[in-house]
C-alpha cells in the first residue's frame, strides 16, 4: 500500500513538474521574443524618446503586436514540437 501511494505521490510531482516547464517556457517566449525584437530595432517612439526621429506610435504598437503574437505561437508550440520529436526517438 506504501508503495502505491508513494508512486501515485511521484506521478503527481511528475505532472506538476511538466507543467511548469511549460509554463516556463511559454512565459520565456512570451516575454523573450518581443523583448528581442524591440531590443534588436531599437525602437525610438517619435515624440516619447525622441524628438521628431524615431517610429510613430501605432506603428511600434503594430510591431510590438507582432512579436507578441510570434512569441505566444512559439511558447505554445514548441513544447509540442519537442514532445514529438522525443517521442519520435523512442524516448
Amino acid at each position: 500500500m506504501h508503495n502505491l501511494l508513494l508512486v501515485r505521490r511521484s506521478q503527481l510531482e511528475e505532472a506538476a513538474t511538466r507543467r511548469l516547464e511549460r509554463l516556463v517556457g511559454i512565459l520565456g517566449a512570451v516575454i523573450g521574443i518581443p523583448a528581442l525584437v524591440l531590443a534588436f530595432l531599437d525602437i525610438n517612439l517619435r515624440g516619447v524618446t525622441a524628438g521628431q526621429e524615431g517610429l510613430p506610435l501605432p506603428l511600434a504598437a503594430l510591431i510590438a503586436g507582432a512579436s507578441l503574437s510570434v512569441g505566444v505561437l512559439t511558447g505554445l508550440a514548441l513544447p509540442r514540437l519537442v514532445r514529438r520529436s522525443l517521442q519520435g526517438r523512442g524516448r
